[in-house]
Formats: structure tokens, C-alpha cells, sequence
């Protein structure tokens, strides 16, 4: 699974927009669009990994959404 999928993977199982992650890791929500279509790549030396990373990291997810994670992993 590729970087755009897993990103959009999350932002759907979380209810996440475009808009409210972008505001929260600090990016403009073209540059999440970008990344969710692949038409942009990041870098594996972005800082934009750790804020994503720190971002789906402190979420208060619901059971459900845990256990749907769980079962992709």
C-alpha cells in the first residue's frame, strides 16, 4: 500500500478532512490533496512525517475504528 492510500485509508476511517488536518499539522489542505492523489510525494525526510505520525497517533479513536485498524495491520 502506497503512502496517498494509507493516508486516505486513515483519514477515512477517522473522519478526518483535508482542512482540519491540515490545520492541525500546519500545511495548506491543497498539499493534502496533493499527497492523497499521489500527486505529490513526501519525502521519507519531511518533517511533515513526524507531524502526520504525531497527529494519528494522539487521536481518541472509537472501538470500532481500532478494530478496523487491527485488522488491516
Amino acid at each position: 500500500m502506497e503512502f496517498n492510500q494509507k493516508l486516505t485509508m486513515l483519514m477515512h476511517v477517522f473522519k478526518i478532512s483535508n482542512s482540519a488536518l491540515a490545520r492541525d499539522i500546519h500545511v495548506d489542505a491543497s498539499l493534502i490533496s496533493r499527497w492523497k492523489s499521489g500527486a505529490r510525494k513526501i519525502s521519507l525526510h519531511s518533517p511533515h512525517i513526524a507531524s502526520l505520525a504525531t497527529y494519528f497517533v494522539h487521536i481518541d479513536a472509537f472501538p470500532y475504528q481500532k478494530a478496523y485498524l487491527d485488522r488491516l495491520l
